[in-house]
């Protein structure tokens, strides 16, 4: 008798523990979007970083050859 008490305490309980369960996988879902979401943004930014150090790296090398390019000018001795 009291097994079968205490299935159908487990009987009633169970739709509620599902209800939930349900509910934190919807939650999780909806995590797991938000995320997803800020790793494609955080990519973007990445590949934005990348063409700006690409930009910057490539301003530097022509302001390094015109340094060189002035300093050759002068010869070695004038440059000193």
């Amino acid at each position: 008798m009291q097994i079968n008490v205490e299935a159908l305490q487990i009987n009633v309980e169970a739709p509620q523990i599902n209800i939930e369960a349900s509910q934190m996988k919807t939650e999780a879902v909806r995590i797991n979007t938000e995320v997803s979401q800020m790793n494609t943004e955080a990519a973007q930014m990445n590949t934005e970083a990348q063409q700006i150090n690409t930009e910057v790296t490539r301003n530097n090398t022509e302001a390094l050859l015109k340094i060189d390019s002035k300093l050759f000018k002068k010869g070695p001795i004038d440059s000193l």
